[in-house]
């Protein structure tokens, strides 16, 4: 008897984020026999948590007599955006034989067209020098929620590099995202599963960008500036309640929410003296102290309070280093002294990490 396992959805286990019509399913084959082959599938698709029976779906391929298990393109009702989608198959053998349904796999659906962006490109308020490498900004913004959250998924991309931070934990593993297209035409963007990250009450989002390929020395002769010569973020979090209510939070430049500081000053600082350019060294070097100060007149007050006054705003400003160095050792007490009133025990062990 034939076993169908390893089920992918265009090339990928479990995937989220897809943003195709009719997404391509594969399944591989296994048998205890030699010369054992598939005559015919069965595909059934349901839309929702990981339900295993069929309960009518939005799928049924019925039996169909092909050996093809790659790629079969999803042929059911038309999908939604954010819709999770749980298939199984099961097929036929040369004895005309049924193999068990598979286990169940998943698919979730992303934003399907321009209409679904509630975000705007943001991108750094500041002068810069685009001829050379500049400091990567950090663009940062807080939000609320209020209720138990089921999911939450971030959408984003950007013009340059990018890297996601939220509530003070990086979001993801790639790196170089979203990787290197031809900008004039096409930009890909990243789906992540955040719904772990996302607490209930205050939040942070921050974002590095970087030159990256849009804007970076390209090319045999070094060129800057090739697609472009701004840096901007794209984004939308979507955040699903357990009562049925959802919330976008997005980039918008408008709302007055999102926030920029150049963050690597003092890391670009220390890549110039190694490469020898002692001017650019000097220049980012006195960068650094300037945007401490700007955080601190903004954000922290004379006692040490940051902010919104919660962890995710201590952990932020500490781990991006954006405290001068007087204001650490007060913030970092501030911290310490919330973590302890969060935790219902004696003496806390850390509060590097909430659950």
């Amino acid at each position: 008897m034939l076993t169908c396992y390893a089920l992918t959805c265009d090339y990928f286990t479990n995937p989220i984020g897809i943003d195709t019509p009719h997404p391509h399913l594969s399944w591989k084959l296994d048998a205890p026999q030699r010369d054992a082959r598939q005559t015919a599938y069965q595909i059934q698709v349901t839309s929702g948590q990981d339900r295993l029976l069929w309960d009518g779906g939005i799928w049924d391929s019925d039996k169909q007599l092909s050996d093809v298990s790659l790629h079969v393109p999803y042929a059911g009702e038309p999908l939604q955006l954010g819709q999770r989608c749980v298939w199984q198959v099961r097929v036929w053998d040369e004895n005309d034989s049924p193999s068990e349904w598979s286990d169940a796999a998943f698919w979730e659906m992303g934003l399907l067209d321009h209409s679904n962006w509630q975000a705007q490109w943001i991108t750094p308020d500041w002068e810069e020098d685009t001829s050379q490498p500049q400091p990567a900004p950090l663009l940062r913004r807080a939000f609320a929620t209020s209720g138990e959250i089921v999911a939450a998924r971030i959408y984003a991309t950007a013009l340059g590099l990018y890297e996601l931070h939220l509530n003070g934990q990086r979001v993801g593993d790639a790196l170089l995202t979203p990787g290197w297209t031809s900008y004039r035409h096409r930009i890909q963007y990243q789906s992540y599963d955040v719904t772990a990250l996302v607490d209930n009450g205050e939040n942070a989002l921050g974002v590095l960008l970087g030159d990256g390929w849009y804007r970076g020395h390209l090319g045999f002769q070094a060129e800057r500036n090739f697609y472009g010569d701004r840096l901007a973020l794209l984004l939308q979090l979507h955040i699903t309640y357990a009562d049925g209510r959802r919330k976008i939070v997005s980039s918008n430049g408008q709302d007055g929410q999102w926030r920029f500081f150049a963050y690597s000053s003092d890391l670009l600082a220390k890549m110039a003296r190694v490469l020898g350019k002692s001017s650019d060294a000097d220049q980012y070097a006195a960068l650094a102290p300037q945007i401490k100060a700007a955080f601190t007149n903004e954000f922290v007050t004379s006692g040490g309070r940051v902010g919104p006054n919660s962890q995710t705003a201590y952990v932020l400003a500490l781990h991006f280093d954006l405290l001068p160095e007087a204001m650490r050792a007060p913030v970092g007490w501030i911290a310490t002294a919330a973590c302890v009133n969060y935790w219902p025990m004696k003496e806390p062990t850390s509060c590097s990490h909430r659950n």
